[in-house]
């Protein structure tokens, strides 16, 4: 199974008001509308992004994502978290997890 968190820095944007928050999480919605990924909002305000069993192979779907959040400033300069999980699509194994936003700051 494939999952992706996401948290914007809700108190940054307002403070900066250069981009509307709803706006964001629309665009980002989008991005992983194309893969028809199931979205949970968590109790603190981020989203979780779910491949769509029904899909199939949805590797693909995530790999598209990160490529087109991680060349977005409106996205990049306004995450707190984005996390991406991966299992292997083998249920029984632990999640393993990739700090997105610690790897592509590291290439700015």
């Amino acid at each position: 199974m494939q999952k992706m968190l996401i948290q914007l820095d809700v108190e940054k944007i307002e403070r900066e008001n250069k981009y509307n928050i709803q706006e964001i999480w629309n665009l980002i919605d989008e991005i992983f509308s194309k893969g028809e990924c199931i979205k949970e909002v968590q109790g603190d305000g981020s989203v979780m992004y779910y491949g769509n069993p029904k899909r199939g192979n949805y590797l693909a779907d995530f790999g598209l994502a990160y490529l087109l959040l991680q060349k977005r400033d409106w996205f990049v300069d306004n995450a707190k978290t984005w996390t991406w999980y991966d299992n292997d699509d083998n249920e029984s194994l632990p999640f393993q997890d990739t700090d997105c936003l610690k790897r592509v700051m590291g290439f700015k």
